[in-house]
């Protein structure tokens, strides 16, 4: 390819990465009328640069699994001296690059250290660009959980480098797993975090893609921040120096933990990080994630991370959830197998996480920018407070019918006096019929409880989807939105009947009232107007 054809293939592909994904087709048919062959090599580039992962993204590090270790067969970097170091083997890879493990080259010291290369043929002005300006933001960082930058040049051939300390370890949520860290454990861990991102704050640097990946702790339980690819630079006389104006159209993110002002296109800030922060936490302490990306097309993650409010941590950790992995077995979440990766049964880490933990998280998640903590460090102090028993700022949260958030400074009237009725649940079938009788009970109680006006109760349309669940009444509160549960029994015995029910404080999960009801079959009318009555 000439240099001229070359110049030609990166104009286009720069210009196509400014632009939004579903408006590529039509530009490249049009910037490419009439060249088949350009329309092809611009593609191919655009390929590669989703399938990167993205490069600048590939964290520096060494995993003490060895799953990182690549075949370094035919790669003629393997051995070759860059600066001051000699290549030893490949550690990450990427659509514009590799991460290589060296060692120093001459017998001064010994030395391990991770180094970053572009790709050949990805060299594009755009990318050297985005690879320099990580560049300049390490070597303006200096902090004990955040990986150095130790040296930078040109290869002989004029490709940029640059070295940084070689971080041997485990993604955090992995290290967490592994090594069964309690809650409170994870959540001083998470405050360290917390300490190098609100550093970065400080001297101007947004990083806009925090994940667990790009946090790696070390045996000794040092984390280490990695990755400031697609960081922000706010301080004008630099990031002026570094990236052109134009490639802050083009939308760099990993969805999963984006935030909703990032998936909009807006510009990010420290609320930003905040928020994804958040994401990670939530992770961290439940093993799920707040959102459930299915097919990662455009306007599934607009609408999610947009609209959708997440669960509350302490109901999710009661869900089952299979996760998909690409030719691999999905992995199952369970209450069990997460309470064990913390140590602790599915209770007693539903009730650690129910009240202040749920609301902070929540409170960091929140879809406007205001509302979320003022910074990291607001952040990081709310939690201090929970470790410390102390009072939290951030407000008792739930999401309404509707899924909007709100605090209890915005409930309805009706406030404590809401009411769902589950279907009671029929302990033993004796005839097709009595398999609806737990829902023929819970209707005729609905109905006659939304005639007294001081009462909002939910109507039966919103519990049908418990008729056949084994759901906590305390979960289904916080799914209904409402301040009490009703929840029973039905136990038939030929034409006896027991009816126990108890209503259940949806906050803490008490029940403050509870009766039973030995009575002839004929009599479950009575059954029903005394059950109301007493509500």
């Amino acid at each position: 390819m000439t240099p001229e054809r070359w110049k030609k293939v990166e104009e286009v592909f720069e210009s196509a990465l400014e632009r939004p994904p579903e408006e590529r087709p039509a530009y490249l048919t049009s910037a490419c009328e009439g060249d088949e062959a350009l329309r092809k090599q611009v593609e191919t580039l655009i390929t590669s640069y989703k399938e990167a992962g993205d490069f600048i993204d590939t964290p520096a590090l060494g995993s003490d699994t060895g799953d990182t270790l690549i075949d370094d067969h035919d790669d003629p970097l393997i051995g070759r001296r860059v600066g001051s170091y000699r290549i030893v083997r490949e550690i990450g890879r990427g659509g514009m690059g590799s991460v290589y493990l060296a060692t120093r080259a001459d017998d001064e010291y010994q030395k391990r250290v991770a180094i970053k290369l572009i790709k050949r043929g990805m060299d594009t002005d755009y990318i050297v660009r985005r690879f320099r300006n990580e560049r300049q933001i390490l070597a303006g960082l200096d902090h004990p959980y955040i990986a150095r930058l130790l040296d930078g040049g040109t290869t002989d051939d004029g490709l940029p480098f640059f070295v940084m300390e070689y971080v041997e370890g485990q993604p955090i949520h992995l290290y967490c797993d592994t090594l069964k860290l309690s809650i409170a454990e994870r959540l001083q861990l998470f405050r360290k975090v917390c300490s190098a991102v609100h550093y970065a704050h400080q001297n101007l640097v947004i990083h806009r893609d925090l994940k667990p990946s790009n946090i790696i702790v070390t045996g000794d339980g040092t984390p280490k921040l990695l990755d400031f690819g697609i960081s922000k630079i706010l301080n004008p006389e630099i990031s002026s120096q570094l990236l052109d104006p134009t490639t802050a159209a083009v939308r760099m993110m990993t969805p999963e933990y984006a935030s909703p002002e990032q998936v909009r296109g807006q510009t990010a800030t420290v609320a930003s990080d905040v928020y994804t922060l958040g994401v990670m936490l939530y992770e961290l302490l439940t093993d799920h994630r707040p959102y459930r990306l299915r097919h990662r097309l455009p306007e599934e993650i607009a609408h999610i991370i947009c609209q959708e409010e997440p669960e509350r941590p302490s109901i999710v950790v009661n869900l089952i959830e299979v996760i998909p992995i690409d030719a691999a077995q999905p992995i199952e979440l369970t209450p069990d197998s997460v309470g064990r990766a913390r140590s602790m049964t599915p209770e007693q880490l539903r009730r650690q996480l129910a009240g202040n933990l749920d609301n902070i998280v929540l409170k960091a998640l929140r879809k406007e920018p205001p509302r979320r903590y003022e910074s990291v460090e607001a952040f990081s102090e709310d939690i201090r407070h929970y470790l410390e028993g102390q009072p939290v700022s951030a407000p008792p949260y739930f999401a309404s019918a509707g899924g909007r958030s709100q605090t209890i400074t915005d409930e309805p009237t009706t406030g404590g006096r809401s009411v769902a009725v589950l279907p009671f649940k029929v302990l033993r079938v004796e005839e097709k019929s009595d398999e609806f009788l737990g829902m023929g009970l819970a209707d005729a109680i609905i109905t006659k409880l939304s005639n007294i006006h001081r009462i909002m109760v939910r109507p039966t349309s919103s519990v049908l989807k418990y008729f056949d669940g084994e759901q906590s009444a305390q979960i289904a509160g916080y799914e209904l939105n409402v301040a009490f549960v009703l929840d029973g029994r039905i136990q038939r015995a030929g034409d006896r009947v027991r009816v126990t029910v108890q209503l259940v404080r949806v906050d803490d999960g008490a029940p403050i009232w509870a009766t039973k009801f030995d009575e002839n079959f004929t009599d479950i009318f009575a059954v029903e107007d005394s059950i109301s009555s007493q509500v």
